[in-house]
């Protein structure tokens, strides 16, 4: 097959039609657990033109599709309505990358709340005393606090709860339970009351510096990709070197690379030859040669050459750019498994402001009766604080993002997290042969004639002008065969040239009709691709291909076995050609002599039998097998429209690309259970110990700043367990 078509539009009748939308982004400061995203989602919904929301915790980025024919609201507004804040994205800003918070007024916290618990806890006395006591603990509960009592009174003018409200709830009956007990109780030492009011503020400060720490790490990778861009750039304009600004950089400008440096645009070298380091763009870790003609991306680093590029593409229309861009799309999208923590999340707080009251109550009903309103006070303060939705909001989103970020830092683009989740799922993996399982990059072997009236000079003139008009690696191969050759004619124009789906193509030339197509027939060499040069159905020249099993494919096809993944090949070539470039892959399963047509045959077979399908490709013949497979791998190396069609893109040509997507899906899936394992498991156990389930046998009451330590280390446990992605051995 030397060319084909994309596959054909729908008709009229059939073709659904879709209002044009918008994508707005930008982030939501004040949220910090899952009923905050619950609410946040619910109220942009119910703007007017907003036709989907989504909001993730993890990196507290809001994404809002809105109909184009819609009035632009006010994000602030609204968000303000809601008790949250808006900000922008800054340019350059990735998710997850707000300033890391300074651990000072933790320290400044934690220093007074080490004195209150002194005061409280020991008989250490001094004039004023009493008073040093209540003014710390005040200090520490409604200044260092004061955040939480802020967002707890906005949820209630917006009758709504969250997180703030438990915390503000329990620190502040502690605290009041205490100064009463304190000032009126005739005792100095505030029993469990004020120490506990100080602790849990402190432990929640404490843990959501840890977790903004640790989140900070999960978008490492896309910092790092960030950062690849440099600030300036060194341009030759009229002939006078100037260090200019990358944002002044212009399309056509003459860019100079020096060893060491790193590409500031996309372009095409005009002089010089260097080595180029592409590892965070594509994870390969070898070094490129790039000379005149050859293109370099953005972001690659310049070694051992001096060299000057024509800028073809600045800014946001990089490469470095778009791969940001799509990385950060994916990093704020959420996995379906993340519905289940959405749904608890929304009856969260209230069934925890319930079960805290009916424990109050069973408590002053069935407590020892010299100790019942402070036993009371302590088991429910205790369950408002220990409940922890911070940890099933962060669950999935933290997973995700350090997953995605690790799939672009290897050179592979997930496109969201439903695909990561079903990458994991795959039982049958097809692969295309030219440009897939081969390099790409086949070449002319041999030529023979087959009609003798016709010379040979005009027929490989014929052939290579209908060639040049396709896109198709052999085409492109017969092109480049005539060029080398010292004695070829001057390349003539065709007229109404086609293409021909799964055949080839062909035009008017010279009044007569010119078929360049796929041979079915037998040729030299079982391993070699053939293809046929017909004027007016008569066959006038033979073309015999070869091309190079890429040296990952075997390795790949190996590995995925062990994964009880089933590789099978889909090709247009010939069986023979088939059979020989899959028993160098490895691969037992195949296919032959296909159209685009049958390819998408094959895989609704397999999916009607329950098989969970990928397919791998880079032809635009392979798009549409792409869009019908579960998930779609396309190579860069590949057309536009391939790497459209597919879900997952591979940034280089190693097809253990596709093997480590689907580790990573697996590892992150475990990691996701993991996590929402020990969410929901830590609250099922938390809370019935708060509440004092265990009194009447062991005489024990969970202290609330216990419950506090434990509510705050959920969350960083959460974010830190999805932190071993960093570390896994796949790669």
């Amino acid at each position: 097959m030397l060319n084909s078509s994309a596959p054909p539009n729908m008709p009229p009748d059939q073709t659904p039609v879709e209002p044009a939308t918008a994508s707005v982004r930008f982030l939501v400061d004040g949220m910090h657990c899952a009923s905050c995203v619950s609410r946040v989602e619910t109220g942009l919904q119910a703007v007017p033109g907003v036709t989907a929301a989504g909001v993730n915790l993890a990196t507290r980025e809001a994404t809002v599709v809105l109909a184009e024919s819609a009035p632009k609201p006010d994000w602030a507004a609204v968000l303000d309505a809601l008790g949250y804040r808006y900000r922008a994205i800054a340019d350059g800003e990735s998710p997850g990358t707000k300033a890391l918070a300074s651990p000072w007024p933790w320290v400044l916290c934690a220093g007074l709340s080490a004195l209150v618990m002194a005061l409280c806890m020991t008989s250490w006395t001094f004039p004023g005393s009493r008073e040093v006591l209540l003014v710390a603990s005040a200090v520490v509960v409604f200044g260092f606090g004061r955040a939480f009592f802020v967002g707890a009174v906005k949820r209630l003018l917006q009758r709504s709860m969250d997180m703030d409200t438990l915390i503000s709830l329990g620190s502040g009956i502690a605290f009041f339970a205490g100064m009463w007990e304190l000032l009126w109780g005739h005792s100095h030492h505030a029993g469990m009351h004020l120490d506990a009011a100080v602790m849990i503020i402190t432990f929640v400060l404490l843990g959501r510096w840890l977790e903004e720490r640790a989140r900070g790490q999960a978008s490492n990778a896309i910092q790092q990709l960030i950062q690849l861009a440099p600030e300036d750039a060194t341009v030759l304009r009229q002939g006078v070197e100037q260090i200019v600004p990358i944002s002044e950089v212009r399309v056509g400008d003459l860019v100079l690379l020096r060893p060491g440096s790193r590409v500031p645009v996309d372009g095409q070298i005009q002089a010089g030859r260097a080595d180029f380091d592409e590892s965070m763009l594509t994870g390969e870790s070898l070094p490129v040669s790039r000379g005149v003609g050859d293109g370099v991306a953005a972001g690659t680093l310049c070694h051992g050459g001096n060299v000057t590029v024509i800028a073809q593409r600045v800014g946001d229309a990089t490469t470095l750019r778009q791969i940001v861009g799509l990385v950060r799309d994916a990093q704020g999208t959420k996995a379906p498994i993340a519905r289940l923590a959405d749904r608890i999340a929304s009856i969260f707080v209230p069934a925890i402001l319930v079960i805290a009251a009916v424990t109050a109550t069973a408590w002053l009903v069935l407590g020892p009766a010299d100790s019942r309103v402070q036993m009371a006070i302590q088991a429910a303060v205790s369950v408002l604080v220990i409940a922890c939705p911070c940890a099933l909001g962060l669950a999935t989103p933290t997973a995700v993002m350090v997953a995605m970020g690790q799939a672009a830092k290897h050179g592979l683009l997930i496109r969201d997290g439903a695909v990561l989740e079903q990458l994991g799922s795959l039982t049958m993996i097809a692969f295309d042969k030219t440009g897939t399982l081969t390099e790409g990059h086949p070449r002319v072997t041999a030529v023979e004639s087959l009609d003798p009236s016709t010379p040979l000079s005009q027929a490989l003139m014929w052939a290579t002008s209908l060639a040049r008009l396709s896109e198709h690696p052999l085409s492109r191969a017969i092109v480049d065969y005539y060029v080398e050759l010292p004695d070829r004619q001057r390349l003539i124009p065709v007229q109404e040239f086609r293409n021909q789906a799964g055949h080839g193509v062909s035009a008017q030339i010279d009044g007569q009709v010119v078929e360049l197509v796929r041979e079915d027939g037998p040729a030299a060499g079982d391993s070699q691709t053939s293809s046929c040069l017909r004027v007016a159905g008569t066959p006038v020249i033979r073309f015999l291909f070869d091309d190079t099993i890429r040296p990952s494919a075997r390795p790949a096809i190996t590995r995925l076995r062990e994964l009880q993944v089933l590789p099978w090949l889909l090709t247009g070539d010939r069986e023979e050609v088939a059979r020989t470039v899959g028993g160098a892959a490895g691969i037992e399963h195949l296919a032959a002599r296909l159209l685009p047509a049958d390819k998408l045959d094959h895989l609704r077979e397999w999916q009607l039998r329950g098989e969970r399908v990928g397919m791998v490709g880079d032809g635009i013949n392979d798009a549409p097998a792409l869009a019908q497979a579960d998930i779609g791998f396309a190579l860069a190396s590949g057309t536009d429209i391939a790497i459209s069609a597919a879900d997952v893109t591979i940034m280089h040509g190693d097809l253990m690309g596709v093997v480590r997507a689907i580790q990573l899906s697996r590892e992150t899936m475990q990691i996701i259970r993991q996590n929402l394992g020990f969410a929901f498991g830590y609250n099922l156990l938390g809370i019935p110990l708060a509440a004092g389930i265990l009194y009447p046998w062991t005489g024990w009451l969970l202290p609330p700043m216990f419950a506090a330590a434990a509510m705050s280390l959920s969350s960083v446990s959460v974010v830190t367990n999805s932190l071993r992605l960093f570390w896994s051995p796949r790669r």
